[in-house]
């Protein structure tokens, strides 16, 4: 009898949806918990990225204090 992959391993291939195919849910219930997760996991990068640019624009946007001590 082949082993059982592990849930956390399912999970993390759904949610970073790189779907390597060797675990594949059975009923209606469990495709729609997978499908649920992949959109989940496609939010949950585009917020971190979101709040990544967000720091850079916010950090690139306001001047140095040494640039402001040499024009004031």
């Amino acid at each position: 009898m082949p082993e059982r992959p592990h849930p956390i391993y399912y999970s993390f291939v759904t949610l970073t949806t790189v779907g390597y195919g060797d675990v594949t849910p059975i009923s209606p219930t469990t495709r729609t918990f997978a499908w649920i997760e992949a959109i989940t996991g496609q939010f949950y990068l585009a917020i971190i990225v979101a709040g990544l640019v967000s720091i850079l624009v916010a950090n690139t946007s306001q001047p140095r204090r040494s640039e402001q001590d040499d024009t004031g």
